[in-house]
């Protein structure tokens, strides 16, 4: 079997398999519903029926996985194959542009990494309660002279 052959048919059992559950998933739903026709039995019966559809939701949605996966690799010749497709999008799904918006951590010095964002480390910010420590001449006041 090629490598096309191998995951059509892996995505077509899963899609059968998924099949089956969410028919065992809408059974049970059934069940509950006519064993406990009070309200919180009909409530667990929606939750069971929600279930279903999303199983079987993704049960089609394994069945255009293979067609797709088939007409992709088709597409790439005998050279390629499957293992080349895939390799072509985990490259495409690793590269991350440098200005991606998100988490950026600051440096030791407390500076932003990139303008607009990043995080400042807890207490980088100037204290600006502070009186200013400059005389008005602009030179640093003298530590030994007393204070007064």
């Amino acid at each position: 079997m090629t490598e096309p052959t191998d995951a059509v048919a892996w995505c077509v059992r899963l899609g059968a398999v998924l099949t089956e559950v969410g028919d065992e998933i809408g059974a049970l739903a059934g069940r509950v519903a006519r064993d406990w026709p009070d309200a919180e039995g009909a409530q667990r019966a929606e939750r069971l029926t929600l279930l279903q559809r999303s199983v079987l939701r993704t049960a089609e949605e394994m069945a255009e996985l293979g067609v797709r996966l088939e007409r992709a690799a088709a597409g790439l010749g005998p050279i390629g194959g499957l293992a080349v497709l895939l390799g072509r999008l985990a490259a495409l799904s690793s590269a991350r542009p440098a200005d991606e918006p998100g988490v950026r951590l600051a440096d030791v010095a407390g500076e932003r990494v990139a303008d607009g964002t990043g995080l400042r480390l807890p207490g980088t910010e100037p204290n600006r309660t502070a009186p200013d420590s400059t005389e008005p001449d602009g030179t640093e006041p003298d530590s030994t002279a007393p204070d007064g």
